[in-house]
């Protein structure tokens, strides 16, 4: 009989998985703990915000874009018009109060109909493949749930997280761990997804 592989050797033998993680800001309270987890370890992500509450995050939006993080719009819309209106307020104000644009979309309610439409109008469609939304557990917890979900990904996978209290926290205990599982954090770019 052939011997049994032990832990070491399935982690060398393990692709390397490419990790895109993704923040929803809704106002759950935690993202400047995620913004300084995330400048710690010097990684970049993708933030997500409602047009009409861009206001709202005017120093903050400042901070992630020179930090060369990427702001994307989350749409609640369902009709390619109703979006159109939500990303002329988006582009306007965001460039207004960070002097930058975006080209990213997460639709919170509209289905692939209008993912279609607004990617034949130029803008990359987001989702999220690894999800952690309003979880309360623990940050510990949290981390071994999200290491253990990626397991069951190959090549890239798209990460989206809350800016709710414990996020921070579990950045902490994730982003270390990450290279030991042979996962590499990058910035996601329009022209990859």
């Amino acid at each position: 009989p052939a011997p049994t592989p032990d832990r070491d050797d399935e982690d060398e033998d393990r692709e390397e998985l490419i990790v895109y993680l993704s923040f929803l800001c809704t106002g759950g309270g935690d993202l400047d703990g995620i913004l300084e987890q995330l400048s710690i370890s010097d990684v970049g992500a993708l933030f997500l915000f409602r047009p009409s509450e861009l206001e709202d995050y005017g120093e903050q939006l400042r901070q992630i874009s020179g930090s060369g993080h990427q702001i994307g719009f989350i749409l609640a819309s369902d009709t390619l018009g109703e979006a159109r209106k939500e990303l002329k307020l988006g582009g306007t104000l965001l460039a207004r109060l960070a002097h930058t644009t975006s080209h990213t979309v997460y639709l919170e309610n509209g289905g692939s109909e209008l993912a279609a439409g607004l990617t034949e109008e130029g803008w990359a469609w987001w989702t999220g493949q690894a999800r952690q939304l309003e979880d309360t557990r623990s940050a510990y917890n949290r981390c071994n749930a999200l290491l253990a979900s990626l397991e069951g990904f190959h090549g890239t996978v798209r990460v989206l997280l809350d800016d709710g209290a414990g996020t921070a926290d579990t950045l902490a205990r994730l982003l270390p761990r990450l290279p030991g599982e042979n996962c590499q954090v990058r910035l996601p770019v329009e022209t990859l997804f």
